[in-house]
């Protein structure tokens, strides 16, 4: 089985490699952690008066190797030497680059994160969990991450004596 793991330095992505080792994983499995460095659209537009410094892109794309390089090898101590476990960062949008690393390489499974975004914001930045579901060649599962946070519920008893 081949399982693809794209992450970004989120703790929404920490919980998707906490949950890839807890899993009891066959042998022969393989892992692709990946990365996706977004290059805004405007990137080959120079006359819009918007051009990506190729020195804040190199310095993004090498933070994006030393995580992806990181987290395998924390990935590797924590499920052993059994499993095989690469590591990779492509350039693109990250729905469409997901799927097609996906497909690419061949990938049975992607586990990913969802930060839970909603309303304007969902909006506003899209959600690559969408895009992935919607265009993946194999089978996608979401790890949601936790909420910090918990809703109070006052019982009938309780609600009364707060009057």
């Amino acid at each position: 089985m081949k399982v693809l793991a794209p992450i970004d330095d989120s703790p929404c992505s920490k919980r998707v490699l906490e949950h890839l080792a807890t899993q009891p994983w066959w042998g022969d499995t393989e892992f692709l952690i990946l990365n996706v460095v977004e290059v805004p659209a405007l990137t080959g537009f120079p006359d819009c008066g918007f051009v990506v410094d190729a020195e804040w892109l190199n310095k993004l794309s090498a933070f994006a190797q030393e995580l992806v390089a990181r987290e395998a090898a924390t990935l590797q101590e924590k499920l052993g030497n059994k499993l095989k476990i690469e590591h990779r960062v492509v350039q693109g949008r990250a729905g469409q680059a997901v799927v097609d690393t996906a497909r690419e390489w061949g990938a049975d499974l992607i586990i990913m994160g969802s930060h839970g975004r909603s309303g304007l914001e969902k909006l506003l930045m899209g959600s690559v969990a969408e895009a992935v579901i919607a265009a993946a060649p194999c089978s996608v599962e979401i790890v949601k991450e936790k909420t910090t946070t918990t809703k109070s519920k006052k019982t009938p008893a309780k609600a009364a004596s707060s009057k």
